[in-house]
């Protein structure tokens, strides 16, 4: 039987939102806080969201994200005239090498989607490539947990 827009049934699974955006004029943090309890501790991650899209790469920037990715990260990547999409299971330190910063470059076009699970994609994307970062809260923090990109 199909749910329809309204019965609790359809409410038992939310859809996912997609938040464009902006380095020059990001969302404001209220759009964040309209999302809980989907996306616990919001500012938290509006934050870490911002960083990775936004910020310029310091070494302070580069600490604080390698601290914030888990002990196990998968990284997948794809190109056009691969064979199949590789995967990477990788420890925190050797995740850190394959972390993309994406600096607000102009190049790059942004978008958040938080998933009917909580979870949360970073999407950035260009002529060529879409990068992905996937994030989850767990223990009261939020967690780097899969990195991805494909390229033409």
């Amino acid at each position: 039987m199909a749910a329809t827009v309204g019965s609790p049934a359809a409410q038992d699974f939310p859809r996912e939102t997609q938040i464009g955006w902006d380095c020059g004029n990001p969302p404001s943090p209220s759009v964040w806080q309209r999302l809980e309890p989907a996306a616990p501790d919001s500012d938290a991650v509006y934050r870490l969201a911002n960083a990775i899209l936004c910020e310029k790469k310091t070494d302070a920037l580069v600490a604080n994200v390698t601290h914030q990715l888990d002990d196990v990260v998968t990284h997948s990547s794809y190109g056009t005239g691969d064979a199949a999409e590789e995967f990477r299971i990788l420890r925190k330190a050797r995740a850190a090498e394959y972390f993309h910063y994406f600096e607000g470059s102009s190049e790059w076009t942004y978008e958040v989607v938080v998933r009917p699970d909580g979870e949360i994609e970073l999407v950035a994307s260009n002529e060529a490539c879409v990068d992905v970062t996937n994030l989850r809260h767990r223990n009261g923090q939020w967690w780097i947990y899969e990195v991805g990109d494909a390229c033409d």
